[in-house]
């Protein structure tokens, strides 16, 4: 999520990119790209359209609490649904003990565990105190711990969702990007240094725990929708550590604004990232990460209909995975709180058996949800048809 200045930034903020676009294109000591694509280019739904094979995808709930019983309580009361994919966050000061319960937590749910491991170490703010080096990292500092998360997902043993180092073209995390060395190329090996350290990073992580025995972890490479700053060394797949490093890829997509006049539609956020996936002729299943919306003050349908937005999106694009986060952060009300904000996302959620399917399935195996399941024939009818056989995964 970018934190509350981002949004006073963007207003002022045509000089400052122009003047980052000029240094960073400038040669010497750092790389040079081709132009970058502007975000705010008119575009329409067709222009998400990537190849998928997703048949249904799974939807469910991230938030910052680690109390998942709570968290998959108020997902249900609010919206009539139960998650089939719920998460939360974790850094390097988080214990193996606390990796494998949680996993085991949000399995006692029947969902998938979803967690988001960050190279950083929380300490009430983001910078500098939370700060690691990928220099450090790659030098063995770490390796005590990361060993811990890696013997943490064996001992678990089913499939875990794990997103590393999210939303690292932003810059407000201190393992992004930018924070780790920029556009800068020091050495001269026409890389610049922030996403060498990022992809080697990635990939010093990955080996450390895929060489752990009976791990099922699906790698998840999640960029911001928005990258800050824009500049062309910075954009969605510029660190993309390969495809024998990662199992799933998609970007986080939030609507920060407060006044509806200043909002950005849902997909003119998307389109960037969607169309380098297409431009890199990828064939990885497609994720939302996290999305959510502020509080509309002129406007209290605003929200709501955004919300189911992200819906369409989704079902355009045929991701796998949909979590919405239902939490505030800084001065962003993004839960879901009033009749008209969750009304869009459950219309979202009927808008099609894409959505619906995964639910279907998870209350046939669920004894305990029988009777919300007889309330629901009308959305079983529509999906009988593909409830046997199960798709293979």
């Amino acid at each position: 999520m970018a934190p509350l200045y981002h949004r006073i930034i963007r207003r002022n903020s045509l000089f400052l990119y122009l003047g980052i676009a000029l240094l960073v294109t400038g040669g010497g000591i750092f790389c040079s790209y081709s132009p970058y694509e502007s975000f705010d280019l008119p575009v329409t739904l067709d222009d998400l359209t990537i190849p998928s094979t997703a048949t249904f995808c799974k939807t469910g709930v991230i938030h910052a609490s680690h109390n998942f019983s709570q968290i998959a309580k108020d997902y249900a009361q609010k919206t009539d649904y139960n998650p089939v994919i719920m998460g939360s966050y974790f850094d390097f000061s988080a214990t193996g003990e606390e990796l494998l319960k949680a996993c085991q937590e949000i399995a006692s749910h029947n969902c998938v565990p979803y967690i988001t491991l960050d190279q950083k170490i929380w300490r009430g703010s983001q910078l500098p105190d939370s700060m690691i080096s990928t220099d450090s990292l790659l030098a063995g500092v770490y390796d005590t711990v990361l060993v811990e998360f890696a013997q943490a997902f064996s001992d678990f043993g089913d499939t875990v969702l794990l997103r590393f180092n999210h939303e690292h073209n932003g810059d407000w995390y201190p393992y992004s990007v930018v924070k780790q060395g920029g556009g800068a190329d020091l050495n001269q090996n026409d890389t610049c240094d922030g996403i060498e350290r990022y992809i080697k990073a990635w990939q010093y992580v990955h080996a450390l725990v895929t060489n752990m025995s009976n791990t099922k972890v699906v790698w998840f490479y999640c960029v911001n929708a928005e990258s800050f700053p824009k500049a062309p060394w910075n954009r969605s797949f510029s660190a993309y550590p390969g495809d024998d490093y990662v199992d799933v890829v998609g970007f986080d997509i939030y609507s920060y604004a407060s006044v509806k006049s200043h909002m950005k539609s849902a997909i003119s956020l998307a389109f960037a990232f969607c169309d380098e996936y297409r431009q890199m002729g990828l064939q990885k299943p497609v994720a939302i990460g996290e999305f959510g919306c502020n509080h509309v003050d002129d406007d209290t349908e605003a929200k709501g209909k955004w919300v189911e937005s992200v819906f369409t999106v989704a079902l355009q694009i045929g991701t796998s995975y949909l979590c919405y986060f239902d939490d505030n952060a800084s001065d962003c009300q993004f839960c879901l709180t009033t009749d008209s904000d969750i009304a869009g996302y459950v219309n979202g959620m009927n808008s099609n058996q894409f959505f619906l399917f995964q639910q279907i399935w998870f209350q046939l195996y669920n004894p305990k949800n029988l009777s919300c399941l007889r309330n629901r024939a009308d959305k079983i009818y529509c999906c009988r048809r593909q409830l046997y056989p199960y798709p293979a995964e």
